[in-house]
């Protein structure tokens, strides 16, 4: 997925880089209409394409990130109350 993300970023960056005197010199491509907005339609493109994991992965993420927050308090909860107990029956402590 990312590795999708990262070509629908690198086509515009590299039209932009194209246009630019000071990178290319003389060989700079015009900076038309065209390529700007091919430059937009690229990532679309890509967004659209790939979405469904775009949309798959930060939901994981975040549900991952709400589970660690409701163990962090189990974890640094501290130790069990005294009074313990297992279906109503209270349990002995050795």
């Amino acid at each position: 997925m990312f590795e999708s993300l990262v070509n629908g970023v690198v086509a515009p960056a590299t039209a932009l880089a194209l246009s630019f005197h000071f990178v290319m010199g003389n060989d700079a491509e015009p900076l038309t209409v065209w390529v700007v907005a091919g430059s937009v339609v690229v990532p679309l493109g890509v967004f659209v394409y790939e979405g469904s994991a775009i949309k798959r992965y930060f939901t994981e993420r975040r549900m991952s990130v709400d589970l660690k927050d409701e163990q962090d308090p189990l974890i640094k909860g501290g130790p069990p109350p005294d009074d313990v107990t297992v279906n109503g029956v209270p349990i002995d402590r050795v």
